[in-house]
């Protein structure tokens, strides 16, 4: 994210730093904003969890949203970062 020049082991495309260029954006508008999305920016929706099916954003030269096809792994993740709490 903003630093392929310094990684001289790969032959960066166009479409990498395009990438780049995206996520850098992502990131920037939600620390500042504490919401990822802006101008020239596919819309991320938040995630509610009266949803059912939650959204995820695949970052790539096209970036989009998607149904999450395996919520349980997250269900997984939460369930070890709340017994690792107690």
């Amino acid at each position: 994210m903003g630093n392929l020049d310094g990684n001289k082991v790969f032959k960066w495309t166009e479409d990498d730093y395009a990438v780049s260029k995206t996520m850098q954006a992502f990131f920037v508008n939600f620390i500042k904003t504490g919401n990822p999305n802006g101008k020239g920016l596919p819309a991320w929706d938040a995630v509610q969890s009266s949803q059912g099916t939650s959204k995820v954003m695949h970052i790539h030269v096209k970036s989009e949203q998607h149904d999450e096809r395996h919520p349980g792994r997250y269900e997984v993740m939460d369930e070890f970062a709340m017994r690792a709490r107690q």
